[in-house]
C-alpha cells in the first residue's frame, strides 16, 4: 500500500509570456494526497533555481494577471 502522507510535487505545465519566457509550474502538497487541499504554488523561470512560492489560488492568479499586464497595454 502506497503512503499518500509523503509530500508530493506534481509538475502542472509551463506558461509562455512574449516579454518574460518560460515559467513551470508546479504543485507541492506537503502532507502528499492525504490532505490534496492544502498545497503550494511553486513557479520558476525555466532553466533556473529561483522562483515564487505562492500559497494559493488566489495568489497564482494575481500573479498570472501581473505576468500578462504589459502584453495587455499594448494591445489597448
Amino acid at each position: 500500500m502506497r503512503n499518500t502522507t509523503q509530500p508530493t510535487i506534481e509538475h502542472m505545465g509551463t506558461f509562455t509570456f512574449p516579454i518574460h519566457g518560460e515559467y513551470n509550474v508546479m504543485y507541492y502538497y506537503p502532507k502528499g494526497k492525504a490532505q490534496p487541499d492544502f498545497f503550494l504554488i511553486n513557479v520558476y523561470r525555466k532553466n533556473s533555481l529561483r522562483g515564487l512560492c505562492l500559497s494559493g489560488e488566489a495568489a497564482f492568479e494575481a500573479w498570472l494577471e501581473k505576468m500578462q499586464a504589459p502584453i495587455q497595454m499594448k494591445l489597448c
